[in-house]
């Protein structure tokens, strides 16, 4: 959202912006693969002024449920360091403190401030059943800098504005 550039429908631009984002996340996501898409990682396509597709770059951050791949029949490739995890929190958290709490928290907050749109209305339209459920981890990042191994995740909660 840019000052000066007024969207003719902002709740329709950001329903779709939504809806071009967590879609596809959560696909994946049920598949057992976390992406780690926060706002440096994911890149919108519009068309015609509207989102169409997402682009997604650096798969530093991406966690992989092997279990979860073979269930579908898929064999993992070799996954060496932090990325193969069998744990949905796990994985859970990795794609909701990027997508959630990081690039759409800051969509919701620019779309409301810019449209004057309750924040409320925003977030009804990103919500979806899986994300409905528990808090919204986010990553502790100043606390994992001081830890011991500063490259190990640490997470906090907030209260889930897609809740209910």
């Amino acid at each position: 959202v840019r000052a000066g550039h007024p969207l003719p429908d902002p709740l329709g631009f950001f329903t779709a912006l939504a809806g071009v984002l967590l879609d596809p996340l959560l696909h994946l996501l049920r598949r057992g693969v976390a992406l780690e898409a926060h706002g440096q990682n994911t890149l919108v396509v519009l068309r015609d002024g509207h989102p169409a597709r997402l682009l997604y770059r650096d798969f530093g951050g991406v966690r992989i449920s092997p279990a979860a791949l073979r269930r579908q029949g898929v064999q993992a490739p070799p996954l060496h360091g932090d990325l193969a995890t069998d744990d949905p929190e796990e994985l859970r958290a990795k794609l909701l403190a990027a997508a959630v709490g990081g690039a759409l928290a800051e969509q919701v907050a620019a779309f409301s401030r810019a449209y004057s749109i309750m924040p409320e209305l925003l977030w009804s339209r990103a919500a979806r059943p899986e994300l409905r459920d528990g808090p919204l981890p986010v990553k502790a990042t100043t606390a994992m800098r001081l830890a011991t191994d500063p490259l190990t995740d640490v997470w906090a909660s907030l209260p889930n504005p897609m809740a209910g």
